[in-house]
């Protein structure tokens, strides 16, 4: 079954230290694809270079200096679905939690 594509782009949450004025915003990483990677036996660098990212584009990506195109998070979920052999969806790849 396919799953229906809502996503245009995924734009980085981020939450405030505190309420003070001035306070310092905190980024919200990408836990569960940063797992994902993990699980293939990559390290971040060696799997952006096999989707064609640079170690630059990914790290900005995972710690939300840049947004995901939903062609790049596709890209992801393909390479991840077959070397997994699963299918994770893109809402659980690219949640945002701590």
């Amino acid at each position: 079954m396919l799953q229906k594509l809502t996503h245009k782009k995924q734009k980085c949450k981020f939450t405030h230290l505190n309420k003070a004025k001035g306070a310092k915003k905190i980024f919200m990483r990408f836990s569960n694809l940063e797992a994902e990677i993990t699980r293939t036996g990559l390290s971040v660098e060696e799997f952006g270079k096999k989707l064609g990212f640079t170690k630059g584009t990914m790290y900005n990506r995972l710690n939300c200096k840049t947004n995901w195109t939903l062609n790049d998070m596709l890209k992801v979920k393909k390479f991840l679905d077959a070397k997994t052999q699963s299918n994770l969806t893109l809402d659980y790849l690219f949640t945002q939690g701590d």
